[in-house]
């Protein structure tokens, strides 16, 4: 497990103190917008994912699309991609369908899914895993209460905020909500360095869709190693 990120034993969780923790780290951005309280109930997550969790269903009632200047975004009912309909039949497992089929309930600014797995931590609620587009890496961690504890003083690993910063102060686009910026580094003859002017900014979808067709085939890659195709 990546990162020194452990399971919790099985444990009654205050889901609402767990998300209020996680908005103070990482405040929702100026504009966004949010499903609500009571807009998203315990029903509609039992029907997702087919039993209830409460973390889940209270980080619907108060997550917006987006967190963190851009860093982070969630799939809310009424996003482009839908949180219901991308995870559905024709939705992002499509282009992937090598991985598990979880649900995703978020990405970052590189377009990376942040899923719920189908398999379970010692709590008894679905592990949190994470899609990178560039390798294809599929890596699990603890549970999503665990997970949003985890971020704030993760957030360079799990979301590439110091990339995110540099990024943007090379003048990089800031991706809006339906957007991600894609992930480019030089040829290994170069030293495989980052090469921020060519990172470009396109749709999440054609994103996920593109990285899924080119790497699913080919399994995950060693970090560093530039992708092929």
């Amino acid at each position: 497990m990546p990162f020194g990120l452990r399971d919790k034993g099985p444990a009654a969780v205050d889901a609402d103190a767990i998300v209020a923790r996680f908005l103070a780290a990482l405040p929702p951005d100026h504009g966004a917008i949010r499903a609500g309280a009571g807009v998203w109930r315990a029903a509609d997550t039992k029907r997702l994912l087919g039993r209830d969790d409460r973390v889940f269903t209270a980080l619907l009632g108060a997550a917006q699309t987006s967190h963190g200047g851009g860093l982070l975004r969630f799939f809310l009912p009424a996003t482009k991609p839908s949180l219901v309909e991308w995870n559905g039949p024709r939705g992002w497992h499509e282009s992937w369908p090598s991985k598990p089929k979880s649900i995703a309930i978020a990405s970052d600014w590189l377009g990376n899914l942040i899923l719920l797995d189908p398999s379970r931590a010692p709590s008894g609620r679905r592990r949190v895993a994470l899609l990178d587009l560039a390798t294809g890496a599929y890596d699990l961690f603890g549970d999503l209460a665990e997970f949003l504890d985890s971020l704030p003083d993760n957030s360079d690993r799990l979301l590439f905020k110091r990339r995110f910063d540099k990024y943007l102060a090379a003048g990089g686009r800031r991706p809006n909500i339906t957007e991600c910026v894609e992930y480019a580094i030089a040829p290994l003859v170069a030293g495989g360095k980052e090469n921020l002017r060519k990172m470009k900014v396109l749709g999440l979808e054609e994103a996920v869709s593109n990285a899924g067709q080119r790497r699913d085939k080919y399994g995950a890659i060693p970090p560093g190693l530039p992708p092929p195709g």
